[in-house]
């Protein structure tokens, strides 16, 4: 079952869309980062294609995207001397929820300075 937010109108978003609206994510980086906060592991980029039912090669753009946007981490996983690393991809629950209340707060007093500032152009 997915979270929603409600807005003063009635209207209903579900809390991930919410998310990828305000860090201008396109889809499949929603879809990911969806899937992070919700599994809780830490996934290679081969467990997030299949599980997303997605080709690998899709999927390495939009998690550079939410690496550079500080909305998930990478982690190298060394197997063997032979191998080159395999890096997995993961969220920290706590983090990113204090990250996405204080990107909220500084929205409000942006929107709040900008909104007087039209204010007393009108």
């Amino acid at each position: 079952m997915m979270s929603k937010v409600e807005f003063p109108d009635g209207r209903q978003v579900e809390i991930h869309k919410l998310i990828g609206f305000i860090y201008g994510l396109c889809e499949s980086e929603t879809n990911i980062l969806h899937l992070l906060l919700t599994s809780g592991e830490k996934l290679s980029e081969e467990d997030i294609a299949l599980r997303l039912n997605l080709a690998r090669t899709s999927i390495n753009k939009p998690i550079n995207a939410l690496l550079s946007k500080n909305l998930v981490k990478r982690e190298k996983q060394c197997e063997g001397k032979v191998r080159k690393p395999k890096y997995v991809y993961y969220t920290d629950k706590v983090e990113i929820y204090n990250k996405i209340i204080q990107d909220l707060e500084d929205i409000i007093k942006k929107y709040e300075e900008a909104y007087k500032v039209h204010v007393h152009k009108v």
